[in-house]
């Protein structure tokens, strides 16, 4: 009999890491469930540790050659025989309630086919803290990814029906999972319990961790993602939602966010390139005193950091 869920996990180099991620799903109350690892090609001692869990039937390893986490993840979409499949990074971690919490919700809404998701925590340097999470529901869950958070994969478990004729865009390396939420999204609905069931671990070699020097190449590579979803005229389920105006906030929104990512890297050039940029895909007046804040604060603000990190020294 198929389980109720299938957990796909990705992995490329993460010896350091894996052995947490899968001993999680281990833990796990819900015992209905398969772990399908899709090793993209690692050339470190993933593999190694993955065949001393491969005694449990339940978890399947498949190799293949690099091809990047969104083919792996389809890869392992396909290899799936769960009802539901969820997602989990080789970097991060389930909490023991993970797949429990979700049938729970899968339950209480007649195992309706939709995305499903949870709250999680973020770990930095050993402390767990709490994401803002949700408010209300708007729009099917569309606007409030738009314009309160980008869904964290590990949280995200979909009926394995919407993941038929959707699956990850290939042709994108960064928001490729969001493209693909927003996606079945729009053509189901989200889901969503507020209880935390995972973590999400940051550390120096995480994927979207970036430098002063590749977050210009980040910002073109969002840009890239949501104009193909709003643009392209291949998803009108997605665009029947959203107002011209909303996609323009949206962007403007991730510029000025990326201000504050180079903020906290020291590039004032690249914290004036972010706000102008923001400032010209939708002015919003509403955010008149956050703009002045960040053009007339950010010197000092960097020059305050960079006397701290002296004076330590």
């Amino acid at each position: 009999m198929p389980p109720f869920f299938s957990i796909v996990l990705p992995t490329y180099n993460r010896a350091d890491f894996i052995e947490i991620a899968i001993q999680s799903v281990l833990n796990q109350k819900n015992k209905e469930w398969e772990l399908i690892i899709v090793d993209d090609g690692s050339t470190d001692k993933t593999s190694e540790i993955i065949k001393k869990y491969l005694s449990d039937t339940r978890i399947k390893y498949h190799y293949q050659t690099n091809q990047e986490r969104s083919r792996a993840r389809n890869n392992g979409i396909t290899f799936a025989t769960g009802r539901f499949i969820c997602f989990l990074d080789s970097d991060d971690y389930y909490l023991p309630n993970h797949l429990s919490v979700l049938q729970e919700t899968i339950s209480a809404h007649q195992n309706k086919p939709a995305l499903y998701y949870t709250n999680y925590y973020v770990k930095n340097q050993g402390v767990n803290k709490l994401s803002k999470g949700f408010s209300e529901i708007k729009k099917k869950g569309i606007f409030n990814i738009l314009f309160e958070a980008l869904l964290q994969t590990n949280s995200v478990c979909v009926a394995a029906e919407l993941l038929v004729n959707d699956k990850f865009p290939e042709q994108f390396n960064l928001f490729e999972d969001n493209h693909l939420w927003l996606r079945i999204i729009s053509k189901s609905e989200m889901i969503y319990n507020k209880t935390p069931t995972n973590v999400c671990c940051i550390h120096k070699n995480r994927s979207l961790n970036v430098s002063s020097m590749k977050l210009k190449d980040k910002s073109f590579k969002l840009i890239e993602v949501f104009f193909d979803l709003f643009y392209s005229g291949e998803h009108p389920h997605l665009n029947a939602y959203i107002t011209e105006k909303e996609k323009k906030m949206f962007i403007a929104s991730k510029m000025t966010v990326m201000s504050y990512e180079a903020l906290n890297l020291g590039a004032l050039w690249m914290v004036y390139y972010f706000l102008f940029r923001s400032i010209a895909y939708c002015f919003r007046p509403k955010k008149i005193v956050e703009y002045s804040k960040l053009f007339f604060g950010a010197p000092f603000f960097i020059i305050y950091s960079r006397h701290i990190k002296t004076h330590n020294a």
